[in-house]
């Protein structure tokens, strides 16, 4: 698989050629090279050549390997008259992006930025005070709520300032921040799929198009249809995301429910003018949940995403709900929200919301729930084929082995994107008999 991005980097009226390839498979090659970037003149020698998948190694933080894909979009970013190269290389399943700047005046790459969700790159913000790109995508960490970013960039000025450059982290992660890139703001925007790519007008406004709508933000990342239009809360748009870290798993822990109730208001009290955007309100509240409930606090947690979910209903806050509501053995609640997010939704909350209906239909012992549910799990997999039916045998077994039943007759053990356990669950099923 791959792509091919012609583009003149030099400004000579010569056209280099940028060529992306990567593996057709679902999770890096054993051996060789799994993804590539070649640029090459038109005399064909080649000018560079990136290796995502290498230079993503020491800050790669996810529980899949780095299965790259890479697209590219191109702009003079410091007005210097050679075109700088952006190469996004996004996880080929899963959410993961890293990008990447070439410098052809330097003629080495830059490590711009390592993000949890599937990010593209519009190359020049509107009105921008220097160099920078204009980010979108779906963050799966916040809601899988779309969003919009400007990152501002200094232009290395020697080779050795690119040695050290290390990636920028996804704004909500925090961290150490490297020297040469920087968030100026994120804005986390209503409900939506993946956004088309946004169009900046004269006066710098930003289009965002989703599947539900579009927003238009002014150059400071505020909707110019709600209150904050105009203000500049660049600053408190990071701090907000910053915040959310105590409430994660990966962050300083916090260890009662009423620090966390506490630590939730004063967020709130924080980014008050933020609390106008539903977007804000929604994420606070996902986070806020899964805080209250590893303190054990079930019951405050599920209350916290039933009040919100009534006021915004996002998918992703009702699937959160309905993984507390089953984990508190409320079974027919939990079943009842999933089969209705499953038949509306228009995110990729809606492959989760199967995959966490599954094992609900398991507990409640609901045979042609299970059965039906493994059926829309394998399409999800492979589309309408002929080995759908092998697929969907793969997740049936989970339910035999669980209620201690023969496995399914077309139950193969290989290992599956969407159910690794398959050789355990076979081991688990032979030895019961």
């Amino acid at each position: 698989m791959g792509t091919v991005f012609p583009v003149d980097l030099e400004g000579d009226g010569r056209q280099e050629t940028a060529v992306a390839a990567w593996a057709r498979t679902d999770t890096p090659v054993a051996q060789g090279v799994d993804n590539e970037v070649v640029v090459v003149r038109d005399d064909g020698r080649v000018m560079t050549t990136l290796r995502p998948a290498e230079l993503v190694e020491g800050q790669w933080r996810f529980p899949h390997p780095p299965a790259l894909q890479t697209f590219f979009t191109a702009s003079d970013l410091d007005r210097d008259g050679y075109v700088e190269l952006v190469a996004c290389s996004g996880h080929r399943v899963f959410f993961p992006t890293a990008l990447f700047v070439f410098w052809p005046r330097l003629e080495r790459w830059q490590r711009i930025a390592l993000h949890c969700g599937q990010v593209a790159v519009v190359a020049t913000p509107p009105a921008a005070r220097g160099p920078g790109l204009l980010l979108y995508g779906v963050n799966n960490r916040l809601g899988f709520l779309p969003f919009a970013a400007v990152l501002a960039l200094t232009p290395p000025r020697t080779r050795q300032e690119l040695a050290v450059s290390g990636f920028l982290p996804s704004p909500e992660v925090g961290g150490t921040e490297p020297p040469r890139a920087r968030y100026a703001w994120c804005t986390p925007l209503p409900k939506g799929s993946v956004p088309h790519p946004p169009t900046v007008g004269e006066d710098g406004t930003i289009t965002v198009r989703t599947s539900w709508g579009e927003t238009r933000l002014d150059r400071w990342g505020n909707p110019l249809e709600g209150a904050n239009a105009g203000r500049d809360l660049q600053t408190q748009r990071l701090a907000f995301l910053r915040a959310l870290a105590p409430l994660s798993a990966q962050g300083p822990i916090l260890i009662s429910p009423q620090r966390v109730l506490e630590y939730l208001a004063q967020v709130r009290a924080d980014a008050a003018p933020l609390m106008a955007e539903a977007p804000y309100r929604a994420i606070l509240a996902r986070f806020g949940a899964s805080a209250l409930a590893r303190v054990g606090d079930q019951r405050s947690a599920i209350r916290l995403l039933a009040d919100t979910y009534r006021d915004i209903p996002y998918e992703d806050l009702g699937y959160r709900l309905a993984d507390l509501e089953a984990a508190a053995g409320l079974l027919d609640e939990a079943s009842e929200r999933l089969v209705a997010l499953v038949d509306n939704s228009r995110t990729p909350r809606r492959n989760d919301a199967l995959q966490l209906l599954l094992r609900v239909a398991i507990e409640r012992r609901d045979a042609p729930l299970v059965d039906v549910v493994s059926a829309a799990l394998a399409n999800v997999a492979l589309g309408p084929v002929l080995g759908q039916p092998q697929v969907a045998a793969v997740f049936r077994a989970r339910a035999a082995v669980w209620w201690d039943t023969p496995l399914p007759d077309s139950f193969r053990d290989e290992p599956h994107l969407l159910e690794p356990a398959a050789p355990a669950l076979l081991m688990l099923g032979h030895w019961r008999r």
